[in-house]
């Protein structure tokens, strides 16, 4: 991974030049305690944004103890969010109980400037119907699209289906 990139369990962190931290998902307490001390440590000087890439436990079950210490938004693609809103209303395999609240909302294609990278949104079907994916882009860095666990080494995880997201072209996967 490029040295702008931390990993923490199912949670990927991109450090700005300025040391400014924007964090993908966050499943566990572990991850809120690591970004705790890595600002206590002077790695990163805060937390300013978390993306949500879909609505499976291990990506957003640490999302109301993330929001309680870290003051800022969450962004995800308008689908996600409606289930991180409501999961209950749902019924899919996989998804947390919890509730998050969601600050932005994406449009499919949304552009935006977060420090020296482009973010760029996307509703990008892939685990589950319910899964979206965030480009980034910099002049520094290779470009880099976050998708949590959407793939498997071996192609098409047998439980897609399960997770509503069908194949096809326009339909899913």
């Amino acid at each position: 991974a490029p040295a702008c990139l931390r990993h923490v369990s199912t949670t990927w962190v991109l450090i700005s030049k300025s040391g400014t931290a924007f964090v993908m998902d966050c499943g566990d307490l572990p991850v809120v305690t690591e970004l705790q001390r890595w600002l206590a440590a002077g790695e990163i000087t805060s937390v300013e944004g978390l993306w949500i890439t879909h609505t499976h436990y291990d990506h957003v079950d640490a999302i109301p103890e993330f929001q309680q210490v870290f003051d800022c938004p969450l962004y995800t693609d308008p689908v996600v969010a409606d289930v991180i809103t409501n999961p209950r209303a749902w019924r899919l395999p996989c998804t947390s109980p919890i509730i998050a609240l969601v600050d932005h909302p994406t449009a499919d294609g949304e552009q935006w400037q977060w420090h020296e990278f482009t973010f760029t949104a996307y509703n990008f079907p892939g685990q589950t119907l319910y899964h979206d994916g965030l480009l980034v882009e910099s002049a520094d860095w290779p470009s880099m699209f976050f998708v949590g666990d959407s793939f498997a080494l071996a192609g098409i995880d047998d439980y897609c289906a399960h997770n509503r997201n069908f194949l096809g072209a326009g339909v899913g996967y």
